[in-house]
Parts: C-alpha cells; structure tokens; sequence
C-alpha cells in the first residue's frame, strides 16, 4: 500500500485508498511543527498521504520536514513512525540550525 491517511487521533498513518490520500491534503492536521528560525528560515514539518519508501518492506516514510530559505533551502529529512517520531525530527533539524549553524545541513 503506497497510501495513507492519518488515524483519526492524527498520531499515526493508517493505510487508505488514493482517494482517502488526496482528502488528506486539505486536512488542517497534516502540520506537525513550524518554526520561525530568523526572517528568512522557516522549518516545517507535515504529513504526507505518500509513502516515500521504495521497498515494499518497512514501515510508511510519511514525515517530512523541510528548510525553506537561507543557506539550507531545500534540505530536510523524512521519517516514519508517529507524530511523536516527526517532532523530534523537526526539533532536531531546529538545534542544528540554531546552535550548530547551516553548514550542518549542508
């Protein structure tokens, strides 16, 4: 199954039709995180109805949270697991950048 939806608590990916997937888009919970780093960087973390893992085995890769602006743009990471798994990924991007700086991320 290459599609998901988020349990009806929002904390973790349920398997679903293309259809069911496509509702998720407009779902207000898909976001997990969003922060304000300086005026340019914002990291955001969100739910995605597609699975980004190529193999059949393994658990959904429906997490992803991105850097938008900065030296950093465009860099991120995915995640499976649950909503939980998916904010310490966003928080962990969030102190490299702050106390580690943006050549981390590059």
């Amino acid at each position: 199954m290459n599609y998901y939806k988020l349990s009806e608590n929002g904390e973790t990916a349920v398997p679903c039709t293309l259809m069911e997937a496509s509702s998720e888009l407009d779902n207000g919970m898909r976001l997990v995180a969003r922060t304000i780093i300086d005026k340019d960087v914002i990291v955001s973390t969100t739910f995605i109805p597609i699975t980004h893992r190529l193999s059949i085995k393994g658990e959904p890769i429906v997490w992803e949270t991105l850097v938008y602006g900065g030296p950093a743009d465009g860099r991120g990471r995915r995640c499976h697991g649950t909503r939980e798994d998916a904010r310490r990924m966003h928080d962990g991007i969030v102190e490299t950048l702050t106390k580690v700086g943006y050549r981390a991320m590059l």
